[in-house]
């Protein structure tokens, strides 16, 4: 059967919550029967979460729907595996995914490179070099020590924790 992987690249590991697919351009195309899997090595698949006759896409073309995951395992690569037709007639082994989010908690590994660690919250989440660079567009590259997070992409986090930043040392300004 016809399947589409993602690798979220190395030293990343990620413990998914919650997935959304976006259906293809046609309606003809709509998924039906699919698994989310995960794996470390890119070989040896787990499955997340079955789908079987699955009707919710609807009946237009680009639908958008997701799904709760429980999964305490975190992977670096995901994909997901066509094991059924789909609601075409006739080429019912095509796979039509216009895209996927993945939500969850993400551990990156330590890579050596790093100085202090910034925190939002309380909870470490990279140090103040990984966050200008992600900030730039750059990507959370590396830490001192493995980190988790959970939710959207590091450039929203790096903003939030930038601000949260400027706004601790300016109340410490302001006690002095």
């Amino acid at each position: 059967m016809s399947w589409m992987s993602v690798d979220i690249g190395e030293n990343r590991w990620l413990s998914v919550s919650y997935y959304c697919l976006r259906q293809g351009v046609s309606s003809g195309f709509r998924m039906r029967n699919w698994e989310l899997q995960g794996c470390n090595d890119g070989l040896s698949w787990q499955m997340l979460c079955k789908h079987e006759r699955d009707l919710s896409f609807g009946e237009q073309a680009h639908g958008v729907a997701g799904w709760a995951v429980e999964n305490a395992t975190a992977y670096r690569h995901f994909r997901i595996l066509q094991t059924g037709k789909n609601s075409d007639a006739v080429h019912t082994g095509v796979l039509a995914c216009a895209g996927i989010e993945l939500y969850g908690a993400l551990t990156l590994a330590c890579c050596g490179r790093c100085a202090a660690l910034v925190e939002i919250d309380g909870r470490a989440l990279g140090s103040a070099a990984m966050l200008e660079g992600a900030r730039a567009g750059e990507g959370v590259r590396g830490c001192s020590r493995a980190l988790r997070r959970s939710g959207g992409g590091t450039r929203a986090a790096a903003e939030k924790a930038l601000e949260a930043k400027g706004r601790r040392e300016q109340r410490e300004r302001e006690v002095r």
